[in-house]
């Protein structure tokens, strides 16, 4: 069963869009194009533009062909930060900041505004930027926003002077161990994403 379903705007230019379809209880969609020299369909349901605009073609769960959409893409946000700021401000001046109740003492990384116990609303601290790693793993993908050649060492470490942690990069040649005691360090130069401003390094073997 073929069914055309409702038409949305993929933002791609010549005003490309997207019909949904169904075909064989699988959802499937094909690209109407216009504004081009007239109005055109993708010759199957399945199929999707190249951004060419040839149709390149790959087999389909059912056999049938489909294609395939090479793009590249960037893009640039901005938005604010609200009450995590002296956050953000911690790490262009090469500081990890954590939040601490006023009321019954906890704390929290990554920080919060508000106790969860109480609703106290929690007040900004450094850390000293220690911790022990508790699992690391090799990472052979990059992440979504880039920055980081790969392969890298992402490690969970419990931070030191708060009851919380962060998963990070540990920048080292081998795996390390747990228990391990690392230190952050702090770039200088602009990266692709806020939390890249860091990184952590081992600064002592726990056997």
């Amino acid at each position: 069963m073929v069914g055309e379903g409702p038409v949305r705007s993929t933002g791609l230019p010549g005003d490309f869009r997207v019909l949904g379809a169904f075909r064989g209880g699988r959802r499937r969609h094909g690209i109407v194009r216009s504004g081009l020299g007239g109005r055109s369909r993708s010759p199957d349901a399945g199929s999707v533009l190249r951004g060419g605009g040839a149709w390149c073609g790959a087999p389909a769960l059912d056999g049938g062909p489909l294609s395939l959409l090479h793009i590249e893409m960037a893009q640039r946000y901005r938005h604010a930060v609200g009450s995590a700021d002296p956050f953000h401000k911690g790490l262009e001046n090469g500081v990890l900041r954590a939040t601490e109740c006023p009321e019954c003492g906890s704390t929290w990384f990554p920080p919060r505004q508000f106790c969860d116990a109480d609703l106290s609303e929690t007040t900004w601290y450094d850390l000293p930027g220690t911790g022990r790693i508790v699992a690391a793993t090799r990472v052979h993908s990059p992440p979504p926003f880039g920055g980081i050649d790969v392969p890298y060492i992402l490690a969970s470490i419990r931070l030191d002077g708060v009851d919380g942690g962060i998963t990070h990069r540990v920048v080292a040649e081998e795996i390390p161990e747990r228990g391990t005691v690392v230190a952050v360090t702090f770039s200088n130069r602009q990266p692709a994403h806020p939390l890249l401003r860091i990184a952590f390094v081992v600064k002592e073997v726990t056997a």
